[in-house]
């Protein structure tokens, strides 16, 4: 990974959790607003707030579970074969010939 990358990847990670902590903030202060009916606009903006804490928290479920399952499925594989051979030519000191 290059290191632009790597800052990008930061970047992006803490805008996320940005989002989510400032949309979680946002729905427990105005959830005792004084509604006016239909159109909303408090409404309206808690809503969206809603779905993107939703969208994002389907996001960490995601990655989570795919991580568990990766973890599982490397375990499972160690556990049936074994170490990882490592043995080669080289670490094995054969010289070719040819």
């Amino acid at each position: 990974m290059t290191k632009r990358f790597k800052k990008l990847c930061t970047a992006v990670c803490i805008l996320l959790i940005a989002s989510f902590a400032f949309s979680s903030l946002f729905i427990i202060a105005e959830a005792d607003h004084d509604c006016v009916g239909e159109g909303c606009h408090v409404c309206q903006a808690v809503r969206v707030c809603l779905n993107a804490v939703g969208s994002i928290s389907l996001l960490l479920v995601g990655i989570v579970s795919t991580l568990f399952l990766k973890s599982v499925v490397l375990f499972c594989s160690y556990r049936k074969y074994g170490a990882v051979n490592t043995n080669n030519l080289i670490n094995l000191k054969v010289k070719l010939s040819i």
